[in-house]
């Protein structure tokens, strides 16, 4: 939480000054930053690989129906991936 608030504030303060007056390390954050960057990489990879399946499978958004579509090429998906999907395609 404290680490995603200074990702969230760095244009605004400095992330020294952040961490601390939030009792965090520097290196700690820069950490978290590099692996939450390989998570958003690799999360957006696999969205547009499974929007590639929705599109060409012509069925409807149902989480279940798409989830079962997408594990059928071997795509699976933590933290609700297929329902923000769903989500954004109506």
């Amino acid at each position: 939480m404290r680490y995603r608030f200074i990702s969230q504030n760095s244009k605004q303060f400095h992330i020294v000054v952040m961490c601390k007056v939030l009792k965090v390390s520097k290196s700690g954050y820069y950490q978290w930053a590099i692996a939450a960057n390989r998570k958003d990489a690799q999360e957006e990879m696999l969205c547009s690989k499974v929007l590639a399946i929705f599109k060409n499978s012509g069925i409807g958004t149902a989480a279940e129906e798409f989830a079962d579509r997408c594990e059928e090429n071997a795509y699976t998906a933590a933290g609700g991936v297929y329902a923000r999907l769903c989500v954004s395609l109506g």
